[in-house]
């Protein structure tokens, strides 16, 4: 059953079942109320007959005159009148009473009341009249009188309850009937023209709002879904490249199968398992395993990183500088390092064109280790670069219409640094090129000097 139709009934059936005790109890009590006041007029007319009976019979009239005047007073009203002395003997008898009006239900009732004379009761004073059911009849006529004003009266504020239900049903069904239709299109995997028009019912205003909270959502997560494989494929691609064409160049004969190459090849390998095993952990934004630490040349695993790459840069037409300190040796997680600086140059070749250049360079100095991730590629705006460490942010320029990305990589650059307590900082122009800085206290030296010492 439709909202409308429901509340439609309800609505009637709340207002009909009240409205139809009260008529009938208004009915009843009226009905009551009325009998009543016929009998309680019937006995002050019968009291004010007494009343004249009893200054006619005291007044000094002779017995005949009164007789007459009594007769004329009775006749109007039709009854019997009988005058009875202490002894219930019968003084005067006058029955005025209509043969005319007497029914086989009738039935003549009597009501007696004292003769007063000087305070003193000195007879009786008998009525006798025709029961035509008179109070009855009233009553009956009253009764149907009061129905037809009661039933009017209900048709009336039925007619008026329909027109309103139905107005009342319209406005409370009518947003309802948005959500509805608002659902059903989340259902169907649309996000976007709810139309969900305004209302002032708070709760329906709040339920709106949560309808349009829960399509943004289910909008965001539905382009998390899309963008997943890209995603994965993101972190797996630079290690899956340096590894094809290292094979590649190994089938080809452009490098020999030496000891260092298979060294890289085998490097690449246990990297790209790292990558496989905390890619879950990435994606979720929850890295929680715990830093593998070792002391390490950092030029040394610079260079390893070079020799792995530059395969890549050399396809594409890229040259890649290293500018390397010699004998900075740390004590931080290997692994993440690698994958941060892959992840650095990987994004720097996507913003690169044919004979543009990428720049390594390692220092130290001021107590701090710095890393730099130059190129002279694309850029980007200003307006772009404090966004770019947001998970799934992608740069909209040229760069990004010619290559996949997803914007994973450089999210979790940001969380690697963190974990290794260092921090990135980033300097670009549009159509001038970028450069990334990683910045590390030189603490991790002074760790691994005194490490080193105690050996």
């Amino acid at each position: 059953m439709k909202f409308r139709k429901q509340i439609s009934i309800t609505f009637l059936i709340a207002i009909l079942i009240p409205f139809t005790i009260l008529v009938l109890i208004t009915s009843l009590n009226f009905n009551s109320s009325f009998r009543e006041y016929l009998e309680y007029e019937q006995n002050i007319k019968f009291q004010s007959i007494e009343q004249m009976v009893t200054e006619i019979m005291n007044a000094p009239y002779p017995i005949g005159q009164k007789r007459e005047l009594l007769k004329n007073y009775i006749a109007n009203e039709q009854l019997q009148l009988q005058i009875l002395d202490k002894d219930n003997n019968i003084l005067l008898d006058i029955d005025a009473l209509p043969d005319t009006n007497i029914q086989p239900d009738n039935e003549i009732i009597r009501k007696d009341y004292p003769l007063i004379d000087n305070n003193q009761q000195v007879g009786t004073i008998q009525f006798s009249f025709i029961d035509t059911n008179y109070t009855d009849i009233m009553t009956k006529s009253f009764s149907q009188t009061m129905f037809k004003f009661l039933f009017i009266s209900c048709i009336i504020a039925l007619m008026s309850t329909i027109i309103m239900n139905y107005f009342i049903a319209h406005a409370l069904s009518r947003p309802i009937s948005f959500l509805s239709i608002a659902t059903n299109q989340i259902k169907d995997g649309e996000f976007e023209n709810l139309n969900l028009p305004p209302s002032d019912i708070y709760e329906i205003e709040t339920l709106n709002n949560d309808i349009e909270y829960l399509a943004n959502t289910l909008k965001h997560q539905k382009a998390i879904r899309e963008n997943y494989a890209q995603d994965i494929s993101h972190e797996l691609r630079t290690p899956l490249t340096n590894l094809q064409l290292h094979i590649e160049a190994l089938k080809d004969g452009i490098i020999d199968p030496s000891e260092e190459n298979y060294e890289t090849i085998l490097n690449e390998l246990l990297r790209l398992n790292v990558i496989v095993t905390g890619l879950k952990e990435s994606f979720s934004g929850a890295i929680k395993e715990e830093l593998s630490i070792s002391r390490f040349n950092v030029e040394e695993l610079l260079n390893e990183i070079t020799i792995a790459v530059n395969p890549s840069f050399l396809k594409k037409e890229v040259l890649l500088i290293a500018n390397l300190e010699k004998s900075i040796t740390i004590s931080t997680d290997k692994d993440k390092l690698t994958q941060i600086i892959q992840n650095l140059l990987s994004n720097a070749l996507k913003a690169c064109e044919k004979d543009d250049k990428v720049y390594l360079t390692l220092t130290h100095r001021h107590h701090k280790i710095l890393i730099s991730i130059r190129d002279t590629g694309i850029g980007m705006a200003e307006e772009s670069i404090s966004n770019i460490f947001d998970r799934f942010y992608r740069v909209d320029n040229v760069r990004n219409t010619k290559t996949s990305g997803s914007g994973l990589g450089l999210s979790i650059v940001k969380n690697y640094t963190n974990r290794l307590g260092g921090k990135i900082l980033v300097n670009s122009k549009e159509g001038l090129g970028s450069e990334f800085i990683l910045e590390f206290s030189d603490k991790i030296i002074d760790t691994a000097e005194i490490a080193e010492k105690s050996m």
